[in-house]
């Protein structure tokens, strides 16, 4: 009989919904009495999540496998899955053999079982969990929380719906009865995720539209909790929307909404379903309704039969409209899309300097962003200290990939604490500001 692993160690790459896959996938075996450690080299089970969105992702995936298969000791066991196997099953079993055995998908009990039996699920339920028990991992201060799961918009360039399934909203009450208990936590950030926020509620008659959901999700928050809402799609926008997040004092007013390219042409093959006048139209409405709102994209540079007179839209679009958090991604070539069978599929080099050109825009805009609110009093949540300096995020500013902001002549913060600060500087790695009293 083969030996019942007892510790794990959890490692994924991904989205913020594959971390609370990772974060699901933790409760289920802690819940079935296996014990979380923190170093492969110490684990029974190490047990991995990979991204599979593009190209980039799936190589720092399989790098981090690499990794990991050379730090488990020799008695362990190393588990993977998650989009990665989803979408490459066949390939990955033949190559990646220092994988000992296969999840297809993300589902917390798939793992449970597949640690349980030592060996590959025959029916795996593949697509993820939307909602369960959680083992919060990283800050406890912000916590991601899916309002809903998979895509309805079927982008030609984009594997989600393969991936993820259909779009599926999340009960209401579930997701308030979640955010209570982060607040009994000492959760004091909640961020909203989904593949297209404004998509909730367009599936389930029983769920509330995205506003409704708000309301009820304001309706709970303490006194001293914020939170974000990520992932808004164009064609789902409304001034309703925007006339509720400007009369809100709980909700960040930085609004992602990932435009991807402005040239009709291109949104057309790119199946987006809006043009660059409506566009214009929304940052227009933005402007007007909040005009304290701070705005993030992603552009996909380089899709098939893009012009130079489609890449030179973008740039002036990008400059017009002056993004405060912008990136850039190239296209890529996914198999289970339309546009992998397009004509007009860009060379690697024309790619890269697209890609490069849009880059430099992008930060020089970015700075000189951050750089026009030097001297006014900006929300931020303390993240942690640097040699003693606190370390905030502004209200601009998501975990893990934006800027951070050092805290002079303040020693007494804590974790999770929000703030008002006043910026007195910008460089190029980070912003240093001062507590507004």
């Amino acid at each position: 009989m083969s030996r019942i692993n007892k510790t794990y160690y959890l490692d994924f790459t991904g989205c913020y919904r594959a971390h609370v896959d990772a974060e699901l996938i933790c409760a289920k075996l802690d819940q079935a009495g296996y014990q979380p450690v923190n170093s492969p080299q110490n684990a029974d089970c190490i047990v991995f999540l990979g991204c599979s969105f593009i190209e980039p992702a799936r190589e720092e995936s399989i790098n981090r496998i690499l990794e990991l298969s050379t730090m488990k000791n020799e008695q362990a066991v190393l588990i993977a899955g998650g989009c990665l196997f989803r979408r490459h099953k066949n390939e990955l079993k033949k190559h990646l053999t220092e994988v000992d055995l296969w999840v297809n998908g993300s589902h917390p009990q798939d793992f449970l079982d597949t640690i349980r039996q030592q060996r590959e699920l025959s029916q795996p339920q593949i697509f993820p969990s939307i909602s369960g028990s959680r083992n919060y991992i990283g800050s406890p201060h912000y916590a991601y929380v899916k309002i809903a799961e998979g895509c309805r918009n079927n982008c030609s360039y984009c594997a989600i719906p393969h991936i993820r399934g259909r779009h599926r909203s999340r009960p209401a009450g579930d997701i308030i009865d979640e955010i209570i208990e982060l607040q009994k936590a000492g959760v004091k950030e909640v961020i909203l995720v989904a593949q297209d926020s404004t998509s909730y509620g367009a599936v389930h008659e029983s769920n509330a539209d995205l506003i409704s959901l708000l309301k009820q999700i304001e309706s709970v928050l303490e006194e001293e909790v914020r939170y974000r809402l990520l992932y808004l799609h164009p064609q789902g926008l409304s001034t309703f929307l925007f006339e509720f997040i400007a009369g809100s004092k709980k909700i960040l007013k930085m609004l992602e909404i990932p435009i991807q390219h402005v040239s009709d042409p291109i949104l057309a093959r790119m199946n987006r379903n809006y043009t660059g006048d409506d566009l214009k139209k929304i940052f227009s409405q933005i402007k007007t309704i909040i005009p304290e709102a701070g705005l993030r994209t992603t552009l996909l540079s380089g899709f098939p039969g893009e012009t130079e007179a489609d890449h030179e839209k973008l740039v002036e679009f990008i400059n017009r409209v002056k993004f405060q958090r912008l990136g850039v991604f190239s296209y890529s070539r996914e198999e289970n899309t339309p546009a992998h069978d397009f004509s007009g599929q860009i060379s690697a080099p024309v790619k890269k300097k697209r890609k490069r050109e849009l880059d430099a825009i992008a930060q020089q805009i970015m700075q000189e962003e951050d750089k026009s609110r030097i001297g006014k009093k900006i929300p931020a949540i303390v993240d942690g200290f640097y040699k003693n300096i606190p370390v905030a995020r502004t209200d601009w500013d998501l975990p893990d990939i934006d800027k951070m902001v050092f805290i002079q002549g303040s020693d007494e913060l804590n974790f999770g604490q929000w703030l008002t600060v006043k910026l007195t500087k910008v460089d190029d790695d980070c912003i240093w500001g001062e507590v507004d009293e």
